[in-house]
């Protein structure tokens, strides 16, 4: 067994105690600064008691952890992932008027795609699936309009407003992008 002091020990078994196995920082109570302090994990670094990880980090060797009493710590296998890919989208409806399209995803985008739908929504249905105010939906509509899309609006029979998107015939075909 090599040479090592009670102040080795101490950090040897606080280092065996943590899940990360890391021999900074210093056991409570343990006043080493400075060269000192480098002096001592250079040390257990040089009896291959300490590897070094990331570049700072010293963690317990194999060695280190029989030094302190302990077995070594066994990473577990991470677990096999599987990887599922999402359905893609039917293809949606390009609204009349507007420019470029927001990002996937987006609530605008989700906010158009609600326009686009045939026969129209009511507030109520553009104000549920974004979680926005009814305030901030009618300001975005506006602001839809000002870029150029055909929004239009009328009462339906039980009285509500119900918005309705202008669209092309031809269909905006979903990239892998939207359907994450």
């Amino acid at each position: 067994m090599p040479d090592l002091t009670p102040t080795d020990h101490r950090i040897l078994t606080a280092a065996a105690d943590r899940a990360d196995a890391a021999l900074l920082p210093l056991p409570e109570g343990l006043r080493l600064h400075g060269a000192a302090r480098r002096r001592v994990l250079a040390k257990l670094q040089a009896m291959d008691l300490a590897i070094e990880g990331q570049p700072g980090e010293l963690h317990l060797s194999e060695a280190g952890y029989r030094i302190a009493g302990r077995e070594p710590i066994v990473p577990e296998e991470p677990p096999l992932v599987t990887i599922v890919t999402p359905p893609v989208p039917p293809p949606r409806m390009l609204p009349q008027g507007l420019g470029s399209l927001p990002r996937p995803g987006s609530k605008l985008a989700l906010l158009i795609d609600l326009l686009c739908s045939e026969g129209g929504v009511s507030l109520d249905d553009l104000v549920e699936p974004t979680g926005w105010q009814p305030h901030t939906v009618r300001a975005t509509l506006t602001h839809l309009r000002r870029r150029g899309m055909i929004i239009t609006h009328r009462k339906s029979n039980a009285g509500t407003t119900v918005y309705e998107a202008a669209t092309s015939a031809e269909p905006i075909e979903a990239s892998p992008e939207a359907a994450a």
